[in-house]
Parts: C-alpha cells; structure tokens; sequence
C-alpha cells in the first residue's frame, strides 16, 4: 500500500476514497494509530499505554502528566475509564489524521478497527488536554476529564472538535490497515 499518512493524505486518491465512503454510508468508522505493524483480526487490548507506561516509571515522558491525570480521575471522576486501562481510538479519519500531526508522528500506521464490546465505558476527550496548562493546580487534569475542548485556535480558524480522542475499556480489533507512513 502506497498511502501516505501525512498532510498529502488528504489528497491521496484512497484516503479520499474512504473518506467519502464513510461519511456517504453516514457510519462511524473507529481508526486507531499505531507503529506496530498489524494483521486484520488482531486484538488490541486495553491497557497497553499503561502497561508501557508503568515499564518506564518516571523514565518516560509523560509519567508526572499521567499520574496526575489518574489521581484525578480516580477521585473525581470514578466512573470514567482510566486511561492506563484503556484503549484510543479516534471515531473519525480526520480526527486521527489530526492526533497524528498534532503529535507530529512519524512511521505510523492507520488501522479500521472495531471495538470487541461495543457497550463498553468510553469516554471522549481532547486529547491536547493531556498536558499541564495554565496556573498550578489541577485543573487542567478537571477539564480533561469533563471533556472540555482546549480552547479553540481562531488565529488559524482550527476546530476544537477535530481533537477528540475516545478511550475505552473495551479491545479494539483491527479490521484493515488504511494508510501507512
């Protein structure tokens, strides 16, 4: 497959194609975002950032943000699955185009995928939120877990909504590999 995964995508004869196959059909499609290369019919289980996460300790970049993420959540916001217990997945191609060059990716795959159980707790967030931002405190990590969208970019006119990542407790199984870089 020759697709690229990356700004040019959008105009990839492919990418278009399932692009306006998806929002023709009106369904939701579950992409996820991977350097793993995966066959159809793999189990993506939940809890693989937070197994890879604990391996690290505070070695890994993320460890303080995440810790702080979690302490919140669990006292906060019990009801909403822990992040190192879930699997990503972005309900839309765009937004997982928007995850990739946000995070400035590189050597990523993009994957269909279908969630194992389908009424499994979710939970849609910004993902630009997982950041510390603004004065001491928590409240970054509150406003995370509410779901609020980061402020929205209107010197560049970019939509806040186009940020949104779901975490799940659910597996993710991989349908078909659509783009690689």
């Amino acid at each position: 497959m020759e697709n690229r995964f990356c700004g040019e995508l959008a105009n990839d004869a492919a990418f278009a194609h399932e692009l306006s196959a998806t929002k023709r059909e009106n369904r939701t499609v579950p992409f996820h975002i991977s350097h793993a290369w995966l066959d159809a019919g793999a189990i993506l289980l939940p809890g693989n950032y937070g197994r890879v996460l604990s391996s690290a300790g505070y070695g890994h970049s993320n460890a303080l943000a995440e810790s702080v993420l979690e302490d919140v959540r669990s006292r906060e916001f019990p009801n909403l699955p822990s992040r190192l217990q879930s699997a990503f997945y972005f309900d839309t191609i765009e937004r997982a185009v928007a995850y990739r060059q946000h995070q400035n990716m590189r050597h990523v795959n993009l994957y269909e995928v279908d969630r194992v159980a389908a009424d499994a707790v979710e939970a849609r967030v910004d993902f630009r939120r997982v950041t510390p931002i603004g004065p001491l405190g928590f409240d970054w990590a509150r406003s995370y877990w509410r779901g609020e969208a980061f402020p929205t970019d209107t010197l560049n006119r970019v939509d806040s909504n186009l940020y949104v990542e779901t975490l799940s407790v659910s597996a993710l199984r991989v349908v078909r590999l659509v783009a690689q870089d």
